[in-house]
């Protein structure tokens, strides 16, 4: 399989896992009494997980631009589209 075909499975994937970790059976685990530096457990649980689904999407977006002929910002535009 090619890596771009790997890297959009992967593209797929990662919001349907973080959505399932939104399932009720994730979030009652996280849904104790207790405090992280005065924050409840469920909200750093929700924003860890919402901040690291950002970052692994946005790694896999540079990977998949890596991987295919898109231009990367506006120097690598051929010069007479400019």
């Amino acid at each position: 399989m090619r890596s771009g075909g790997r890297i959009r499975d992967l593209a797929l994937l990662a919001p349907l896992i973080s959505l399932l970790l939104f399932m009720p059976p994730y979030i009652a685990i996280f849904d104790q009494p207790v405090f992280v530096f005065g924050i409840p457990l469920l909200l750093v649980f929700i924003f860890a997980v919402w901040i690291v689904g950002i970052i692994i999407t946005g790694l896999i977006a540079r990977r998949y631009a890596r991987s295919t002929d898109w231009p990367q910002g506006p120097l690598d535009r051929p010069r007479d589209e400019v």
